[in-house]
């Protein structure tokens, strides 16, 4: 089969692929929007509230009726002056006294090691996500600069901190790699190579 002029394969792969990691976050922030129902509906529970709209608003998906609810009640209770800050209808985002720079950092540094983790999978899916597989290499980046275990760590609180679990996405791609393999070989379709 011929491809159109200026068709680039790897590219296509590649869009594919986002596509699939994009589709698999938006799953993975729904179940933990419904898993952080009883959270949100607890008296103290204004800062999960606040964090549930914010992954459901990035991922644009519908908000639930119950969070809508409970974000409108507690809105309502600024807005009516029943209390006198957000602070007190959503909750400290912060401890008192935490010290922003050194939170910021933490959560950059999170980022970088998320990301480099995602590279290093994105290039070798079948590479194992463990301290020996990832994390001591990327330890080792100069811009991480830590070692496996605390790499490890921080990888794990960029997820709960909503970041793509990439050990699924590889699981996912590998699975549909492995389904588009089988049914090429049940049809008995062969492949060629694209000629130009």
């Amino acid at each position: 089969m011929r491809r159109p002029p200026g068709f680039d394969a790897a590219a296509a792969e590649a869009q594919r692929r986002m596509e699939r990691a994009e589709e698999l976050a938006d799953l993975e922030a729904m179940c933990e929007i419904a898993q952080r129902r009883s959270a949100c509906l607890a008296p103290d529970g204004g800062c999960e509230v606040l964090r549930c709209m914010h992954l459901a608003m990035v991922h644009r998906l519908a908000v639930p009726n119950w969070l809508r609810d409970e974000f409108a009640r507690r809105y309502a209770l600024v807005a009516g002056a029943h209390v006198g800050s957000f602070d007190a209808a959503f909750g400290r985002p912060w401890p008192q006294r935490t010290r922003m720079a050194t939170a910021r950092r933490r959560i950059e540094l999170c980022a970088r090691i998320h990301r480099a983790v995602w590279k290093l999978v994105h290039a070798d899916p079948t590479r194992r996500i463990t301290r020996d597989g990832v994390f001591n290499e990327v330890g080792a980046h100069r811009e991480v600069a830590l070692s496996g275990g605390a790499a490890e760590k921080l990888y794990y609180v960029a997820l709960r901190g909503g970041a793509v679990n990439v050990a699924d996405w590889r699981d996912q791609l590998l699975a549909d790699l492995e389904a588009n393999t089988r049914l090429t070989r049940e049809s008995g379709v062969r492949t060629r190579p694209d000629t130009a």
